[in-house]
């Protein structure tokens, strides 16, 4: 099991762009936060070897639960400088489905004796799953003294996959008491 939470704030424009992130960010005073959330429930088979210098194990899943939550709000100010919001905006993009899961994990002693040990190491992982992905938006609208306007609401379902993957690479030098 493995839970993963990111969160975005405050984006950028990025170098060379349009600037229209920055310009309402900074003119009317709009934000934009996000927070993406991945479940993982990976069941899995492998095989692992170890010898006097050398350690390695392989682990595989062809049926790697995935749930991924990736809500974005967007907040729109009418009027420069006031309290007047004219949007906020909720998107919610989920997926879940089986995936295919890989990880490799590899270290080899360069030098060994009974007390110190200098290691050179390798990870790795890879998962991708595709399928199904809905997206529940809202989007309310506020005016001061005015109750809450629902704008628009709904819910839309695609096909989209998701990938991940890691890797690493390293020295290690231990000493054992």
């Amino acid at each position: 099991m493995e839970h993963l939470s990111v969160g975005l704030k405050n984006p950028s424009d990025s170098p060379g762009g349009p600037g229209l992130i920055n310009f309402f960010h900074n003119v009317y005073g709009d934000t934009y936060a996000g927070n993406l959330k991945s479940d993982l429930w990976i069941p899995w088979v492998g095989l692992q070897v170890r010898e006097d210098r050398l350690n390695g194990s392989l682990r595989f899943s062809p049926v790697a639960n995935t749930s991924v939550k990736a809500p974005f709000n967007y907040t729109f100010v009418a009027i420069p400088g006031s309290l007047a919001v004219l949007a906020f905006d909720q998107d919610q993009y989920r997926f879940r489905n089986n995936g295919f899961w890989l990880e490799s994990n590899l270290s080899y002693d360069l030098y060994k004796t009974s007390k110190w040990r200098f290691s050179a190491w390798s990870t790795g992982s890879w998962l991708w799953a595709r399928g199904g992905v809905n997206n529940d938006y809202q989007s309310v609208g506020y005016l001061p003294g005015i109750p809450p306007i629902n704008l628009a609401a709904g819910s839309t379902y695609a096909h989209g996959s998701y990938l991940v993957g890691n890797y690493g690479l390293g020295l290690r030098l231990a000493y054992s008491f």
